[in-house]
């Protein structure tokens, strides 16, 4: 175990903190592949554990965008959850 200070102890527990309140109470994200300048991020049910989509740079737009499986639904709190992980790719 390593040896930390009381103020990086307080630190790495607000930074935990601070990841939980933004995790999605339905879908995670999974980095999946590290290109040299973009991300591919699996978007999963925590449910079922089956993908939902992936977010990937969509290069005629310049940006990141979600590119959800067939026959998928999603209500405004999982694609809020889904646009708020897209904005901090960035």
């Amino acid at each position: 175990m390593a040896n930390h200070t009381l103020a990086e102890e307080e630190r790495l527990d607000k930074e935990i903190n601070r990841k939980k309140q933004k995790m999605s109470e339905y879908i995670e994200f999974r980095l999946l592949e590290q290109k040299p300048k973009t991300q591919v991020i699996e978007v999963m049910s925590k449910l079922y554990r089956s993908r939902l989509g992936i977010i990937m740079w969509f290069g005629k737009w310049r940006q990141y965008a979600f590119f959800p499986e067939p026959e998928t639904v999603f209500n405004k709190e999982c694609l809020n959850d889904i646009q708020s992980y897209i904005a901090k790719l960035r």
